[in-house]
């Protein structure tokens, strides 16, 4: 099994997929604010 078939470095891949579609709708609700910090962190 290769680093990129990790299933830790998988998993934290589909988590950030998954923070960005969220973002993406808190930005559709007009929460600016809420989106920008939590992509940021």
């Amino acid at each position: 099994m290769g680093l990129s078939e990790s299933p830790i470095r998988i998993k934290s891949f589909e988590f950030a997929c998954d923070i960005v579609k969220y973002c993406d709708e808190l930005k559709s609700q007009k929460d600016f604010e809420l989106a920008s910090q939590l992509l940021r962190s």
